[in-house]
């Protein structure tokens, strides 16, 4: 006998968070617990298998159950997803952006990973499709032999209120055969009771839910200034004018933004000003070792705005304080008036005066406490709604580069 292989559980495609929340990745584990392992067998004859488990005689339970498959390699893939994820400032371990609510004008980034099975080392191609109307998907695919793409969610800036159930897939050339595969996404399992020291627990949806609203914006949308694909040769520098859209305030003077898409990944963080409405990125294809190709790009980064929660509910809130303040007064001149004319009533209607009288000061006691309620309520709405620092996760709309080879070069 000799001994083969030693494994252990599979691992995940992407390194993990090491204390379940995005500081150093994300919270979710795309590994198994179950053990994968390829064997060749190279001389003919009958050949014997044994498996041990690593703990030995140490343990001894029959609810430790094992299940062993022998079968031909067949090659295939899974992809999951999740919200993007980034190290954020200290103590902003609730800024990650949620699936898939989408604020008009916003775009969002899941990160997809690609669990490939038995060889398969080709590409896979990331779309979803069924989206609400004014939203858009465009997939930075998985490149081949790598684990981690992107998919963009964009909401336009005028798009209305709805909801869908989308589909998301992933597609790759299995053995010369286009194969699709859903793509399940992961989420938390809300709500997060303690978030500053608890360990959230992660679950995949059965679905794709995407709702846009038209009742918040996004503070700042990125977008390229042109859809047309930019051009360089291979090995030349690559501007690439951007348009910012600014609807909040911001602290410092500028983002930092670094980049999605294959190829591009390593590319330094640029900085872009908050201030106006243009800006650029330069890209060195020489240092990045860009080959000729076409490809999807994206920045991505963090600002700090001024958030307002429901500040359309302080006016509603206010308007509710000043109609129960108006019923008190009305009432309680009307109180007052019944109070009067008790004193000089005649001595058979004094008794059904007195009871009108104890029913108005009744009513003027509800509605002091109804305006009570009322100014309480706007105290915690206007609250609500003052600005407050947030961290917000800014993802640009998709960029399409065209890098020619040097004997196309326009």
């Amino acid at each position: 006998t000799a001994d083969v292989a030693e494994r252990s559980d599979s691992a995940s495609p992407v390194k993990v968070s090491s204390n379940g929340y995005a500081d150093d990745g994300p919270p979710y584990n795309a590994g198994s617990s179950d053990v994968l392992g390829k064997l060749v067998i190279r001389t003919t004859g009958r050949h014997r298998l044994k498996l041990t488990d690593l703990f030995g005689g140490t343990r001894s339970d029959p609810r430790n159950t094992y299940r062993l498959v022998i079968r031909k390699a067949a090659p295939d893939f899974a992809v999951a997803a999740w919200a993007l994820h980034m190290e954020l400032r200290n103590g902003d371990r609730n800024a990650l952006s949620k699936p898939i609510a989408l604020r008009s004008g916003a775009t969002m980034a899941l990160e997809v990973v690609a669990l490939r099975r038995d060889g398969f080392d080709g590409e896979i191609q990331l779309s979803m499709e069924g989206l609400p109307p004014g939203v858009r998907s465009t997939g930075l695919k998985i490149p081949a032999g790598k684990s981690r793409g992107i998919l963009l969610v964009s909401a336009d800036a005028d798009a209305a209120d709805a909801f869908a159930t989308a589909r998301f897939e992933g597609r790759g050339v299995v053995a010369g055969k286009e194969t699709v595969r859903p793509c399940r996404l992961a989420s938390m399992a809300w709500p997060v009771t303690d978030a500053w020291g608890e360990v959230p627990s992660p679950r995949l949806l059965a679905d794709v839910p995407v709702s846009v609203t038209r009742a918040e914006s996004a503070a700042l949308s990125i977008a390229p200034a042109s859809q047309a694909p930019l051009t360089a040769p291979v090995g030349g520098k690559l501007t690439v004018p951007l348009k910012l859209v600014r609807r909040g305030e911001f602290s410092g003077g500028k983002t930092t933004l670094k980049v999605f898409g294959e190829g591009f990944e390593q590319a330094p963080a640029i900085d872009l000003p908050l201030s106006a409405d243009q800006g650029s990125a330069v890209l060195d294809l020489a240092s990045l070792k860009t080959p000729p190709g076409e490809y999807r790009i994206a920045f991505y980064g963090g600002v700090v705005t001024q958030y307002r929660y429901a500040p359309e509910a302080v006016k509603a809130a206010e308007s509710a304080r000043a109609d129960a303040e108006k019923s008190v007064g009305t009432i309680e001149r009307e109180l007052k008036q019944l109070t009067e004319a008790v004193k000089k009533a005649p001595a058979e209607k004094k008794a059904e005066m007195d009871k009108a009288c104890k029913a108005m000061e009744a009513k003027q006691k509800a509605a002091v406490a109804a305006l009570n309620t009322a100014a309480e309520q706007a105290r915690r709405v206007a609250a609500a709604a003052e600005p407050k620092g947030i961290v917000d996760i800014v993802v640009s709309e998709p960029i399409s580069i065209r890098v020619l080879p040097a004997e196309k070069q326009p």
